[in-house]
Formats: structure tokens, sequence, C-alpha cells
């Protein structure tokens, strides 16, 4: 999506981080952007998310964690909340392994 190959998003769309998951078209890959004070919830899969700009407070499971640029991590999946904090707007990827009737 961006075009500046340079970006995170190119390392994780395009570029190495495609390159890390294997086998091959066994994964989803989506990017989405949060406006600060963005409240939301569900429930989810196992993820692997990737905060590339922003700040946010996720919790699930009676636990708690602050996430900020750089940071990944591990969802085991189950449901959760989302809180956008800051002066930023939230930039995440998220990778999902595929269900096996899904993969390529």
């Amino acid at each position: 999506m961006l075009a500046e190959s340079g970006s995170g998003w190119w390392w994780l769309n395009g570029g190495r981080c495609c390159d890390l998951l294997e086998p091959g078209g066994h994964y989803r890959i989506t990017s989405n952007i949060y406006p600060v004070g963005a409240d939301f919830g569900g429930s989810l899969q196992p993820v692997t998310f990737y905060v590339l700009s922003g700040h946010c407070e996720l919790t699930g499971d009676g636990a708690g964690i602050s996430l900020v640029a750089g940071d990944v991590l591990e969802w085991p999946g189950g449901d959760f909340m989302i809180k956008v904090t800051g002066d930023q707007q939230l930039h995440v990827v998220s990778i999902w392994l595929l269900p096996v009737d899904f993969r390529k």
C-alpha cells in the first residue's frame, strides 16, 4: 500500500517479513489505521500485531498491556478491547495463520 520502500509497511507487506512467513499462501496480512480516541473490541483468532505508529492500550482476559510504535505482540486469541491513546493515530499490521481450507 505504501510506496516508500523504506517504510515499515513495505517491510511487512512486500518485503522481508513476507519472506519469513513459510509456507507462502498460509497467512493473511492486514493493515489498519485507527484515529486517536478510537475504542473498540471484539474477538480474534491467534494473531501477531505489529505496531507501526501510535500508542494503544489492549486488554483481554483480565490483563492489559500498552503498545507503542515498534512493538510486536503475539495475541493468543479471544476477546479484546483496544483504546487508541496519545496524540497520534494507531497503525497496526496484523498477521494470521489461515485455516487449512483457506490456504493456497
